[in-house]
C-alpha cells in the first residue's frame, strides 16, 4: 500500500502555513509517505492573492512548484490541488486534477459559487470534494453542501487545532454512498505532518492518475492519526 497526503498547505501561498518545501519533503519522507497533494488556499484572504499584483494561477502554484523541486528524485511524488472558498460561502472545497483554465481567473472563480463551479469542474474533468464539512471553530463553521454538486467529501480531517467533527462527516457520507471519501492531515505545521491521508493500492504518476485512483476507489481512508 502507498501512503498519500491529500490535504497540505505551504508557506508560499497559504497565509496560515509555516511549512517550506524542504520541511514538507523531509517530514513526509520520514513519515513513510509516497506522495503528497499540495492544496494551498484559493480565496481572497490568503497570501498569494493579497500580496501579488496581479494575483494569478502561477503565483498560487509557487508552493506546489517549490515542493516539486525539493522532492526531485528523492522518491516523493507531488501532485497539485487547491482548497477553494467562494464569496459568501463558509465552506472549503478541495479540487484535484484541474487544468489551468479552470482556475486561471481567480476573481471569476471566487464569484462563481459552488453550483457554477461544480459544473465547470465536471466539464474540465476535475474532482470537487468538500473539505471538513462539519468543522466548528471560533472563526469557521462549515455545513455539508448539496451532495449533488460534489464528487466527494473529506470524512476525516487530521488537523488537531480545530473541532472537525469527523464523526458527523462520516454520517453525512453514509447517507450519500455515491460520494468519494478521503482523509487528509490538513497540515500547516511540522507537528501536523502525516496525521492522516489515504492508503492506495497503486501509486499514481500524474495528477490525472491521482484523479483516476480516487474515482476507482482503490484506496483506504485513514480514520485515525497515522
Amino acid at each position: 500500500m502507498f501512503k498519500i497526503e491529500t490535504h497540505l498547505h505551504t508557506c508560499y501561498a497559504s497565509t496560515c502555513s509555516q511549512l517550506n518545501a524542504e520541511q514538507i519533503v523531509d517530514g513526509y519522507l520520514a513519515a513513510g509517505y509516497h506522495a503528497v497533494v499540495i492544496t494551498d488556499h484559493f480565496h481572497r484572504n490568503t497570501k498569494w492573492f493579497c500580496y501579488s499584483d496581479p494575483p494569478s494561477l502561477s503565483v498560487f502554484l509557487q508552493g506546489y512548484h517549490a515542493v516539486q523541486q525539493a522532492a526531485g528524485n528523492r522518491g516523493l511524488k507531488v501532485f497539485r490541488g487547491a482548497e477553494i472558498r467562494f464569496d459568501g460561502d463558509p465552506n472549503d472545497y478541495l479540487v484535484y486534477g484541474y487544468p489551468d483554465r479552470l482556475l486561471a481567473e481567480p476573481e471569476e472563480v471566487f464569484a462563481m459559487g459552488l453550483e457554477k463551479f461544480s459544473q465547470a469542474a465536471k466539464q474540465a474533468g476535475a474532482l470537487l470534494l468538500q473539505a471538513h464539512p462539519c468543522r466548528h471553530s471560533p472563526y469557521e463553521v462549515c455545513v455539508p453542501a448539496n451532495a449533488a454538486l460534489l464528487d466527494g467529501i473529506e470524512i476525516f480531517n487530521g488537523n488537531p487545532a480545530v473541532d472537525n467533527r469527523n464523526n458527523e462527516a462520516k454520517i453525512f457520507a453514509q447517507s450519500h454512498p455515491e460520494l468519494i471519501t478521503v482523509s487528509g492531515s490538513d497540515c500547516h505545521k511540522a507537528d501536523q505532518i502525516g496525521k492522516s491521508g489515504i492508503l492506495a493500492q497503486w501509486l499514481p504518476e500524474t495528477d490525472e492518475q491521482f484523479v483516476q485512483l480516487l474515482r476507482s476507489g482503490a484506496f483506504l481512508s485513514s480514520e485515525t492519526e497515522r
